[in-house]
């Protein structure tokens, strides 16, 4: 069902309420504390940072909208896709702007196969894939396939983590039955991995290509490099992302098809009725061929969204009511010209577990932003990112990444 149209007034002096607790909300309060329009930003459950954390359910929107009423919030940001994807919009129900997509919308993340079906029933680029529930099904098809490689993904939300790239057939077989389980047995991600995607394996340099948008304009944020994998040179397992570098730049080309692509998918969501108001975060790979789709985000990434707040000039409060109000197209975002590098500190074991309790040191060099707190309560524990010119960006990794306890927030 498409969302209702209403209009809310950007308050001269807001108080701002975000969703989430992760490096990717403190950032979002850190650039919304800089506006002139926002008087006092508030963060939920909150990571024990610079922001006031209130005691409510975030599973409780009633619970949420009577806190919204009380501290009078005039604008609701949701950082994890997790809410969206259980109808936290669809429940707030306009009584106080939020900034995101309704449930229909958040499909584009919380179903890698709603995802990949709405790609190739719109035209939109992306791999071949094929979707499973049985394991000797997905057995047999990968003894058969002829594909350049194999990807085997998770259908539900996994946390990043809901992806294999397979070094070869047994490999791919491997990663399929774990997640689907064998018999009585559940799969690796419970009902997330219940069906699986396989995905013909693309090569080629990849980004990620955030934007906002109103559900009719999109404003384009830079493009971003974002590593996933675990250790250098590309190995290791999928994580929720262990550093990003950016703005990347790419053939003026390149740039202007990412750019058709993710006003195509606007319109599309358009098509099939979905209104979708807040951030639209495509991964890309560019192989010869021209850019092809990996997957939507359906929300600001993280750790992405720790340099791009960094890199915004621009007055986020006034965007995100933009959003809201379909009036994106009279905003002139604005970038900063500068590079900037986000690096992971991650506990010694993850993303297979974590050392709860383990206390963060001193970082200097660069402004932090918590992932969890100083007692560490998640496997990603900060990320600093330096913000610096051009040629110095180099550096900065190679000393970001030597020498993590000497990194300390601006």
């Amino acid at each position: 069902m498409a969302r209702k149209i209403l209009l809310f007034s950007a308050s001269q002096m807001a108080s701002v309420l975000i969703i989430g607790g992760g490096g990717r909300e403190h950032a979002i309060a850190w650039r919304l504390a800089k506006s002139e329009a926002v008087k006092k930003v508030w963060v939920v459950p909150g990571n024990g940072a610079d922001f006031p954390a209130p005691e409510i359910d975030i599973n409780n929107a009633e619970e949420v909208f009577d806190f919204c009423r009380r501290e009078d919030i005039s604008l609701i940001i949701v950082g994890p896709e997790g809410p969206l994807a259980d109808g936290f919009v669809d429940q707030i129900d306009n009584r106080v702007p939020v900034f995101g997509p309704i449930k229909a919308g958040a499909m584009l993340e919380a179903s890698k196969i709603f995802s990949k079906t709405f790609m190739r029933d719109f035209g939109l680029p992306t791999a071949r894939f094929a979707e499973f529930e049985d394991v000797e099904n997905v057995k047999a098809f990968i003894e058969k396939c002829d594909w350049q490689g194999i990807v085997v993904k998770a259908d539900g939300l996994a946390a990043g983590k809901g992806v294999v790239v397979a070094e070869d057939k047994e490999a791919a077989k491997a990663a399929a039955e774990q997640m689907l389980g064998v018999g009585s047995l559940h799969g690796q991600f419970g009902s997330s991995s219940s069906r699986i995607l396989l995905e013909e394996r693309l090569h080629g340099y990849e980004v990620s290509a955030l934007c906002f948008t109103d559900g009719t304009s999109i404003a384009r944020m830079p493009l971003i490099r974002d590593h996933k994998r675990l250790l250098e040179n590309d190995e290791g397992p999928n994580t929720g992302g262990m550093g990003v570098v950016g703005p990347v730049t790419v053939p003026h080309e390149i740039d202007l098809q990412i750019d058709k692509i993710l006003q195509d998918t606007v319109k599309s969501l358009n098509y099939m009725d979905i209104l979708y108001r807040g951030v639209i975060y495509a991964g890309f790979m560019l192989p010869a061929d021209g850019p092809k789709l990996l997957e939507y985000n359906c929300r600001f990434g993280d750790p992405e969204t720790e340099i791009i707040m960094r890199l915004l000039k621009s007055d986020l409060y006034s965007i995100c009511m933009a959003c809201i109000n379909g009036t994106l197209s009279e905003q002139h975002v604005e970038w900063d010209d500068c590079q900037a590098c986000g690096i992971i500190l991650a506990s010694k074991n993850y993303p297979y577990g974590s050392d709860k309790g383990t206390p963060i040191g001193a970082v200097s060099l660069a402004r932090e932003f918590a992932i969890s707190n100083r007692l560490k309560i998640g496997g990603r524990r900060q990320c600093a990112e330096p913000l610096q010119f051009a040629h110095y960006f180099s550096k900065m990794r190679r000393e970001a990444v030597a020498k993590p306890d000497h990194l300390l927030p601006l």
